[in-house]
């Protein structure tokens, strides 16, 4: 009898048998282990879960807050616009703008991190009512999402902070459909309310020259852009 080591160290016994058959044995014996190991390998893979072509990049649970906290001073001391596009986010820097996409419809929105939260286990950002109903999750109240960074913090040493304005009205109905009607040109715009005039701005930008590119967009869409700076005047909501 002929004794032929297994892959795992067990000793399997062949009755004898000519050369061909016994390469035949141990041809299929390696086959057998090669595909258990690939299979293996295939069920025990997972998704890799972090930076993404844009920044870092984190699933799980969104939820939203609205009147309770509308008009209140949030974590980074800016007051919180129910109505705006923002976020609560427990870890990133405040003042860093990430896109979240609904993972079951598909709809995205960006958002600036300005405040802290969700206080809830298993939840990982709690976006403003603006930005839920932006990705249609109002009546569903918590949604599967990705978050995704698009624009980190800016330096607060930095230097100055520059802005682009592309409009200002007297009703803030019209100052909120502008900023939705250029969500997909110009994801980054907010609303400042100041004597009576609703102006709709984009940025905040640390460098001018980015901040004048970002005008020039804006005009070529059709819109009055005029670059500020942050001292002069546009602080956000």
């Amino acid at each position: 009898m002929d004794r032929i080591r297994h892959h795992r160290g067990a000793m399997l016994t062949l009755p004898h048998a000519p050369h061909t058959s016994i390469r035949r044995v141990l041809t299929t014996l390696l086959t057998t282990v090669v595909v258990l190991s690939l299979l293996t390998a295939c069920g025990l893979r997972r998704p890799k879960v972090g930076d993404g072509p844009k920044g870092p990049v984190q699933r799980g649970k969104a939820s939203w807050y609205g009147k309770p906290f509308h008009g209140r001073a949030t974590a980074s001391g800016e007051i919180y616009d129910m109505h705006g596009l923002s976020a609560a986010h427990r870890a990133l820097p405040l003042g860093t703008w990430v896109r979240v996409t609904h993972l079951g419809n598909g709809r995205s929105v960006t958002v600036k991190v300005n405040d802290r939260g969700p206080f809830i286990r298993g939840r990982i950002i709690d976006l403003s009512r603006g930005a839920a109903e932006a990705i249609g999750m109002v009546i569903e109240g918590v949604a599967e999402v990705e978050v995704r960074v698009v624009r980190d913090a800016p330096d607060p040493d930095h230097g100055k902070e520059y802005v682009v304005q592309i409009g200002a009205f007297r009703d803030r109905d019209n100052a909120l459909d502008l900023k939705l009607r250029v969500q997909s040109t110009l994801p980054e715009a907010w609303i400042v309310t100041r004597s009576g005039l609703h102006r709709v701005y984009i940025g905040p930008y640390d460098r001018k020259r980015d901040a004048d590119a970002a005008r020039r967009q804006a005009r070529q869409h059709g819109h009055d852009a005029v670059l500020l700076t942050r001292t002069a005047g546009a602080s956000q909501r």
